[in-house]
């Protein structure tokens, strides 16, 4: 499943792109965003993967948040 993809805190394109999000057009002339990161899941373990990967990257505990209506994760960390 295709998600859209952000930290819920801070903006962080390098680390987007270091764990695979693509930076997609949403098709809007107007008014922003005009671009937005998605990234491909199909399984828990892989959801599991990405949030090592942004643990080990960032230095800190990071969750997620998942919504499936539009489909999106937001990467917080644990304060």
């Amino acid at each position: 499943m295709i998600f859209e993809i952000d930290f819920n805190r801070e903006t962080d394109e390098s680390t987007l792109e270091e764990i695979g999000a693509k930076l997609v057009s949403t098709g809007a002339d107007k008014y922003p965003p005009f671009e937005i990161y998605k990234i491909e899941l199909n399984t828990f373990e892989e959801l599991e993967q990405l949030l090592n990967k942004v643990n080990l990257i960032k230095g800190k505990f990071y969750s997620a948040v998942i919504n499936f209506d539009p489909p999106a994760i937001f990467l917080d960390y644990n304060v």
